[in-house]
């Protein structure tokens, strides 16, 4: 049996001091003091010999409650602990890039030298994971089949498809592996493949959302019968023309 310790960090004061410093999470000195608890509670988890150590990913908790943590939290905490593993529960999918995540993870993975596990969440608080998810058009949800719903579960797929294709440095083609290769502008701005095999319905998303895509296709005839498909006609459309598609790439 393992066992794991799920912390929810909190900038300590009493009622009448959250009141009176309100914005409490703005206060440096009572989020230090917040930061030193969470080191000695680790600490204390470690010596007991526990596995696992967790905490969720919130964001802008103002009233210095349910505050979370990012990677970095992680990395300061490793330094201060011997063996006991840490990751979040879990990261927000629909309000990550992929190509950031998998960054993210990979350098923390180094720093803590493989104490690292990572869960995976769609998102239900509204106060940040819609402003961060916006340009996508996508919002916290309460798993309740709705349309919001949909969307959201459509953005955790993908970036979690991309996330783990990059973190193989492989991507999957209904069960075909190849190697990934990532689109490049004219500027030198790294840009997503959105590659139909891979994600039905791919290009026409990130079209609707107003991201610069590439085409990736086997020849020229494909290449033409691609863009005069409907789905991907049908988004031009809608976006009046404000679709960024940055051209295609002839493998």
């Amino acid at each position: 049996m393992k066992f794991l310790l799920f912390m929810l960090p909190v900038v300590p004061a009493t009622r009448e001091e959250r009141r009176r410093l309100r914005p409490i999470a703005a206060n440096t000195e009572r989020f230090q003091m917040m930061i030193d608890q969470v080191v000695e509670t680790a600490r204390v988890a470690d010596d007991l010999g526990f596995d696992m150590l967790s905490f969720p990913e919130h964001f802008l908790q103002t009233e210095g409650l349910e505050m979370g943590a990012t990677p970095s939290l992680y990395a300061h905490v490793a330094a201060h602990t011997r063996n006991i593993k840490l990751g979040p529960m879990g990261f927000v999918l629909p309000g990550w890039n992929p190509l950031r995540l998998a960054c993210e993870v990979g350098w923390l993975d180094q720093i803590t030298r493989g104490r690292v596990f990572v869960g995976l969440a769609r998102g239900y608080q509204t106060r940040w994971l819609n402003p961060m998810a916006q340009r996508l058009q996508i919002s916290a949800t309460l798993s309740d089949q709705s349309e919001i719903d949909k969307a959201n579960r459509e953005a955790f797929d993908e970036v979690l498809f991309a996330a783990d294709g990059m973190a193989a440095g492989v991507e999957q083609h209904h069960g075909r592996a190849e190697e990934r290769s990532d689109g490049v502008d004219n500027h030198g701005v790294a840009f997503p493949v959105a590659d139909r095999m891979a994600v039905p319905g791919g290009l026409a998303r990130f079209v609707r959302r107003g991201m610069p895509a590439a085409v990736e296709v086997d020849d020229v005839e494909s290449e033409k019968r691609l863009v005069q498909e409907h789905e991907l006609r049908r988004s031009l459309h809608n976006l009046h023309g404000n679709g960024r598609v940055h051209g295609s790439r002839i493998a």
